[in-house]
């Protein structure tokens, strides 16, 4: 009896071990997948990006593909998506998303790319987890070797087989380093190798939306065969090129395109691009040609600088050329905050839009600013706002232009800087009008047409036979770093209407008959007093007999005049007072004394004296 229930006893327990120890496998093999199975298609799992792309290529996923990205990735290769029908690749479209927010796919690929769209079609990299506007997907190539990509679009050497119909959208793309000769690009979209001069065969109908890239050389670069056989159709809209902390600043380009047809650049950011190199940096560089059908409008473009004194460099805004018909349109654009080494030609310095070469350029409603101080050089260095480079460009149109010229040149004595400077003659300038073109310093001048200076507006319009409606006049910005124009700007209502114009860079309705010059079509006030300094007694006696006043200065930091501003002076400690007066009218940029009732101590100890205004725009000027 003991020996059978003994027999049992240890046959139960038995079973129950083996249960456990199925059970703990299974939550083993749970956890596992759960920790390391982060990309999904179907219901297959992998564990990095490359490895489903493999999948695909294997022919394993079919039709209509959504690559779901569950947790983040570490890719040891370039995980490189064949186009559909090649091999045993058989798709009709796939989508790329995470489900969770924050993932990354990271990498250090040299010579490559993390992610390669190697002639695949109808492709869509999404980085929001549903449909909100949040980047939650970031690319990462930690590589430092020069000739290397994040994402990557390549074409065949086979004409029709590029990398069509595709979009990369919402997400954070970065670099291993910032640097002018470790060339590592952001997106890149060319041909069968990475190079500074790859080229594509129909790498059409591409875009790249609402991206944030940082850490790179150049942000995106797109470039097809030649201006005969170019690229079709290319969007780079809403993206955020450039970033705020020095290591992940961009080195040269923000954008980078080459012959390509139907180029929209739009509404991007491009800011700290920032170049030791020997090439002038560019926020948006169409440069080497080849382009047509271009439209580049309301891009804030800011902080475009090359740092060396020996390469004789500056930072661009725009810089666009071709030849024959390019048929541009660059409106609603702002670009300040331009700097360089001056060099004696021309097109290596500091300009906010340079036309190289071509015809039919519609420069319009733009808002540069050419400020500060060029890095010394005996060359004679020419900067400025719009430059015109080919004697040779017809069909140029410039209108509703802000054009806003204090920059001092490196060279003082022999340099100039310019509104606009024109190797085009007057007779084959094009129209120009409603610009305002605004000048200070001694080597600032309005313009320089065929080779002859221009100082002042009225010298402009004699040589060009142009500008008759147009102003040099302060444009009465709101701020120091806020471009829109106050309701005392006489810009307002000074424009003329350009039909194919219809808002503004905020996608604000423009005038139908007085629309506004610049970049921005409403008046924005903004109220700022500043206290600048309090004036008084560092001691005084007790009972001090001479009625001690205290005084303050005050000024108007704002863009609209303040009136019956109130001002208060505090005294706090071991005496108390107080006392309030009113400023009854103070212009934008005056600033006035203001004198307070005296004040008599009458116990000995330490006091605090405040002046104050009331909350305003700024309220870290408000009190001294």
């Amino acid at each position: 009896m003991y020996c059978i229930c003994s027999c049992t006893l240890i046959a139960t327990k038995t079973a129950k071990m083996r249960k456990q120890l199925l059970f703990t496998l299974l939550l083993f093999a749970m956890c596992y997948f759960s920790a390391h199975a982060q990309v999904s298609v179907g219901t297959s799992t992998y564990t990095t990006l490359k490895a489903a792309f493999d999948a695909i290529n294997a022919g394993t996923h079919t039709g209509s593909i959504t690559i779901n990205i569950t947790g983040s990735t570490t890719e040891t290769a370039t995980a490189e998506l064949a186009a559909s029908g090649v091999g045993s690749a058989s798709y009709t479209s796939i989508l790329i998303k995470p489900t969770v927010a924050g993932v990354t796919i990271s990498g250090s690929i040299s010579g490559g790319a993390l992610v390669n769209l190697n002639g695949a079609d109808n492709v869509t990299i999404d980085g929001r987890v549903g449909t909100n506007d949040t980047r939650q997907l970031t690319f990462t190539n930690t590589t430092t070797t020069t000739l290397s990509a994040v994402i990557r679009l390549s074409s065949t050497a086979t004409p029709g087989l590029g990398a069509t119909k595709n979009v990369v959208q919402y997400c954070n793309i970065s670099g291993g380093i910032s640097s002018t000769t470790a060339i590592i690009y952001g997106i890149y979209a060319g041909g069968t190798t990475i190079s500074t001069t790859g080229a594509a065969t129909d790498n059409d109908t591409l875009s790249f939306t609402n991206n944030a890239i940082q850490r790179v050389h150049t942000a995106i670069y797109s470039r097809g065969t030649s201006s005969a056989n170019p690229n079709d159709s290319l969007v780079i809209a809403d993206n955020v090129l450039g970033a705020d902390v020095t290591t992940d600043f961009i080195a040269l380009n923000g954008v980078q395109v080459t012959n390509t047809t139907k180029i929209n650049i739009s509404r991007n950011r491009i800011f700290n691009i920032i170049s030791s190199g020997s090439n002038a940096c560019v926020a948006v560089n169409l440069s080497a040609g080849g382009n047509s059908n271009v439209f580049i409008s309301s891009n804030i473009i800011r902080d475009i600088t090359n740092t060396t004194t020996g390469n004789f460099r500056g930072g661009q805004g725009i810089f666009i050329s071709g030849t024959g018909s390019v048929n541009a349109i660059i409106t609603n654009n702002l670009i300040y905050g331009l700097q360089g080494h001056g060099s004696g030609t021309s097109t290596n310095n500091a300009w906010g839009i340079i036309v190289g070469g071509g015809n039919n350029y519609n420069i319009h409603y733009n808002t540069v600013i050419s400020s500060g101080v060029g890095t010394a050089t005996g060359s004679v260095d020419r900067s400025g706002c719009i430059l015109l480079n080919s004697a040779s460009s017809t069909g140029v149109s410039l209108l509703n232009n802000n054009l806003i010229n204090t920059r001092v040149p490196g060279n003082t004595s022999s340099g100039a800087t310019y509104c606009i400077f024109s190797s085009i003659s007057a007779a084959n300038l094009g129209n120009s009008n409603n610009n305002n073109f605004f000048v200070t310093g001694t080597r600032a001048r309005v313009g320089n047409i065929t080779a002859t200076d221009q100082i002042v507006l009225a010298d402009w319009r004699t040589a060009s036979g142009k500008d008759a409606n147009s102003l040099s006049v302060n444009p009465r910005f709101t701020g120091a770093a806020q471009f829109s124009v106050s309701s005392a700007s006489t810009l307002l209502n000074a424009g003329t209407p350009v039909a194919a114009v219809t808002t503004d860079i905020l996608g604000v309705t423009r005038s139908l008959t007085t629309p506004t010059i610049g970049a921005y079509e409403n008046a924005l006030d903004i109220i700022d007093a500043s206290v600048l300094a309090t004036y008084t007694l560092g001691s005084l006696a007790l009972n001090y007999s001479a009625n001690h006043v205290v005084r303050a200065r005050v000024l108007n930091a704002g863009s609209t005049n303040l009136t019956n501003l109130p001002v208060t002076l505090s005294i706090t400690g071991a005496n108390t007072f107080s006392n309030g007066q009113t400023i009854s009218s103070l212009a934008p940029g005056d600033s006035v004394t203001v004198s307070f009732a005296s004040f008599t101590p009458t116990t000995d100890g330490t006091n605090t004296v405040t002046v104050s205004v009331g909350n305003d725009a700024d309220n870290s000027n408000n009190s001294k």
